[in-house]
């Protein structure tokens, strides 16, 4: 193992461990992501069944819904590694949360679409875009714990 370079202190702070992040800066921004996303999630939920006073409202259901999806996705593959170790079985789990946490985004913009009218439904257009990113994301971790097979430990 070769030592680490020296840093460049004009490049900004050096970074805590040369292998990367450590298990409490994961813990701490997997935490917040989730939270900031929670938030955005119930905002979107409150726009939706808030009455609108103005046709553009809603979108106020679509903004923070793929906001949302966003954070609460990355808090989600920091956390769940750190909870469940670093396994193939821990790749289909994080899997199946994206796919849950796409099926709830489908189905708040659907429910967003139901209540905008026309000009305003293209708002939809940014959570959609998110739920197919999550749902790729989801695609490769299922392959990834498949490729591994169900008895193999991974060594990342």
């Amino acid at each position: 193992m070769q030592p680490p370079e020296p840093h460049d202190r004009a490049a900004g702070p050096a970074p805590a461990h040369p292998e990367g992040m450590s298990r409490r800066e994961v813990l701490r921004g997997g935490l917040l992501g989730l939270m900031v996303g929670g938030g955005l999630l119930g905002l979107a939920v409150f726009f939706l069944v808030a009455p609108l006073e103005e046709p553009e409202q809603v979108l106020g259901v679509f903004l923070p819904l793929a906001v949302g999806l966003v954070a609460t996705g990355l808090g989600l593959l920091a956390l769940l590694p750190l909870a469940l170790g670093d396994a193939p079985a821990t790749a289909s789990t994080m899997a199946w949360a994206l796919r849950l946490l796409a099926a709830v985004g489908l189905a708040l913009a659907g429910l967003g679409v139901l209540r905008a009218e026309v000009p305003w439904m293209a708002g939809a257009l940014a959570p959609l875009l998110v739920v197919v990113v999550v749902l790729k994301d989801a695609g490769r971790l299922a392959a990834r714990a498949a490729q591994a097979g169900p008895g193999a430990e991974h060594d990342d």
